[in-house]
């Protein structure tokens, strides 16, 4: 079960850019793992770890649209900014960094946007992607850092 947790941590991380895999919550199915295979894990800690996953994941989604509206973005550009992201994945690591961005671009200029709104808002889609990175990222390292903790 311990190899299937730790597993669980390793592409918890690897969720956190590959927009696939759901990084926290993989990262929270570890201490669930643990926690009855070892009871090492109080409720109260899963309860706080669970409630945090559902705030970040929810973050995740629309810190990318508030990024881009921020901006001056519209739905094409957010559109853009998602199809990127997909397509991105199959030219990790860069292009799941670069194609929302390159896709956010394109969308606005499909719309009709000026090179220059285009830019702007593909830079909020890219601002939204670093952030929700972020917190998924900090995520992920504090339930690792519980993790490795509940065996000490």
């Amino acid at each position: 079960m311990l190899v299937i947790a730790v597993l669980c941590l390793i592409i918890s991380f690897i969720g956190c850019f590959a927009p696939v895999i759901p990084g926290p919550p993989v990262a929270l199915v570890s201490l669930i793992l643990i926690k009855f295979a070892y009871n090492n894990v109080s409720w109260l800690w899963i309860c706080i770890f669970t409630a945090a996953v559902l705030a970040v994941t929810l973050a995740d989604y629309f810190v990318q649209a508030w990024g881009t509206k921020t901006l001056g973005g519209s739905k094409s550009g957010i559109i853009g900014a998602f199809l990127g992201m997909a397509a991105g994945f199959f030219f990790m690591p860069l292009g799941i960094i670069l194609f929302p961005l390159i896709g956010a671009f394109a969308g606005e200029m499909i719309a009709g946007a000026s090179a220059k709104q285009s830019f702007k808002s593909a830079a909020g889609t890219f601002i939204g992607f670093l952030a929700g990175l972020g917190l998924k990222l900090i995520l992920c390292a504090w339930i690792t850092v519980y993790f490795v903790l509940s065996f000490i």
